[in-house]
């Protein structure tokens, strides 16, 4: 069936009452994230046990779901499945077309793109209730209160307890009160006021700058340290996750409803110190992994079922797809190279340039008084210099970090091919990755160390006083990202491959065992 056999189709989706609120551009939007697709008479739409994670929606014809207990239609204009955008879930019963039937299929990944691509579609799927108490469009207000769309990616984000943080500030502003009243005998109680006012700067400082973040790929930590005077954000991909655990230590944190959250992997991992309701941070983190692997599961699924239909059937249903259903994002390139900040190289040739520098004053002071032989060593030591700044010079362009998939490196050079030192590791593989900057300097010109931590006994990977470091962590991960879907996608394709070589000849088996029988 050709695209354009289904425009009709989409005015039906777009004039729903689910979809009535949105603008004109939101509809354009959701046009390209959803699913039609053809089912004929007596197919199947969701077998018993499948991964329900999408929002079906009959367009035209009806379908039937039964299970043991019960069972119901489903006419043009009904809808299922809308609560699993949020929470999927396993199926009880079949859905099977009663007649040839048209059905929208919009998954929860679909979904969660829209909502990120267009944050105000919040108000256009609000229910609205007309006098009667009848929907007049947008989402089942029982349905909306599980879904939570959110502007931002992130499932979680917080800081350090409120509760925890002006518990610890009752001291500092205790010293402060203290200075005051006792200055009325002595100026020098002030001191104790000017003592509570830096412990509480110091406090709302560390405070801003820990920062505690997990969205449906990554969970990360940034913090700062203190004691050496350094800020770090660390990283982990979720699908390295192997547990999640809680500490809520004392009666007083059971009462307040805080405490720590764990994160572990096999390798370091993350802490989140002192997060309000951290029992609930577990559920969300444990729920969301559950939730990739179902949405998984559904989608693998349905390809097989894809593949099956073409195989055995003599006729297929048709289908249609938005441009990004079928294209979700553009590749990125398959490498990347960075290097270490612009800083670094001023810093390193600041003393053989002024050297460099200071060696021509003698010849400016003492003009043509100068024998030969001063002269002489006067151009050798510029020749040192310059020698030395050239060395300089290069050693930093030949110091290389780079992403070429499937592995990063840290390519490490010499001057003039004397030494060289490759180290590599399987991006898939990567744990945790780290970013360090050490030092007042470093914050204000953003460079610093990033450290890859890979599994086993290859250690970690380090790449020293790179510019940007918090943007070169996002790289990794975008390219690891792109990695992973990469590898899983060939697997399936393999499988997929595989399983078709398998169908056709039971096809063949079968047609001939029919030739047989009949004869």
């Amino acid at each position: 069936m050709e695209t354009l056999i289904f425009d009709s189709y989409h005015q039906k989706v777009l004039s729903h009452p689910l979809f009535r609120g949105l603008s004109l551009k939101e509809k354009e939007a959701l046009k390209e994230l959803y699913i039609l697709q053809e089912f004929l008479r007596g197919e199947q739409v969701l077998f018993d046990n499948d991964v329900l994670e999408s929002l079906y929606l009959v367009l035209e014809g009806s379908v039937s779901h039964m299970n043991k207990e019960s069972s119901h239609v489903y006419f043009a204009g009904d809808f299922w499945g809308i609560e699993t955008l949020h929470i999927p879930r396993r199926e009880s019963g079949v859905y099977a077309a009663k007649e040839d039937s048209v059905i929208l299929r919009l998954r929860a990944e679909g979904f969660r793109r829209f909502q990120q691509t267009c944050p105000g579609c919040r108000s256009g799927l609000k229910p609205r209730i007309d006098s009667k108490g009848r929907l007049v469009s947008g989402f089942p207000a029982s349905s909306w209160k599980g879904i939570r769309i959110k502007k931002s990616k992130a499932v979680y984000q917080g800081r350090t307890s409120r509760k925890s943080f002006s518990i610890f500030l009752m001291i500092p502003l205790l010293l402060i009160a203290s200075g005051i009243i006792l200055s009325q005998r002595s100026p020098w109680s002030l001191l104790l006021s000017a003592a509570g006012g830096l412990l509480v700067g110091c406090e709302v400082f560390l405070r801003n700058m820990t920062l505690y973040r997990v969205n449906e790929k990554t969970a990360f930590r940034r913090f700062f340290n203190w004691r050496n005077f350094r800020r770090d954000q660390e990283e982990v991909p979720l699908d390295q996750v192997k547990s999640v655990n809680v500490n809520v230590k004392g009666l007083f944190r059971q009462i307040l409803n805080m405490g720590d959250l764990s994160i572990q992997t096999a390798g370091k991992g993350l802490l989140f110190k002192n997060i309000d309701d951290p029992k609930g941070l577990q559920t969300k983190l444990m729920t969301l992994k559950s939730r990739q692997q179902f949405e998984q599961q559904g989608e693998e699924r349905e390809e097989l079922r894809m593949l099956v239909r073409q195989n055995l059937e003599d006729r297929t249903s048709e289908r249609y797809m938005g441009s990004r259903s079928l294209h979700q994002q553009e590749n990125l390139p398959g490498s990347k190279v960075f290097r270490k900040s612009p800083a670094v190289l001023v810093f390193q040739l600041f003393l053989p340039l002024s050297l460099l520098i200071l060696s021509l004053f003698p010849s400016l002071i003492l003009q043509g008084g100068i024998n030969d032989g001063f002269s002489l060593v006067l151009w050798l030591l510029r020749l040192g210099i310059a020698l030395r700044a050239l060395w300089i010079g290069l050693d930093w362009w030949n110091d290389i970090y780079k992403i070429d998939l499937p592995f990063i490196w840290d390519i490490e050079r010499k001057p003039f091919g004397s030494e060289e030192v490759r180290t590599q590791t399987d991006l898939a593989g990567v744990l945790n990755v780290r970013v360090s900057q050490k030092g007042l300097l470093r914050l204000i010109l953003n460079y610093g160390d990033v450290i890859i931590e890979t599994p086993g006994n290859s250690g970690t990977l380090q790449f020293f006083s790179v510019s940007n470091p918090l943007r070169v962590q996002s790289d990794i991960f975008q390219f690891r990202e792109q990695l992973v879907l990469s590898k899983e996608k060939t697997q399936q394709n393999r499988a997929m491959k595989q399983f078709g070589e398998f169908a056709a000849i039971l096809k063949e088996v079968q047609t001939s065992s029919t030739v047989v029988m009949n004869g």
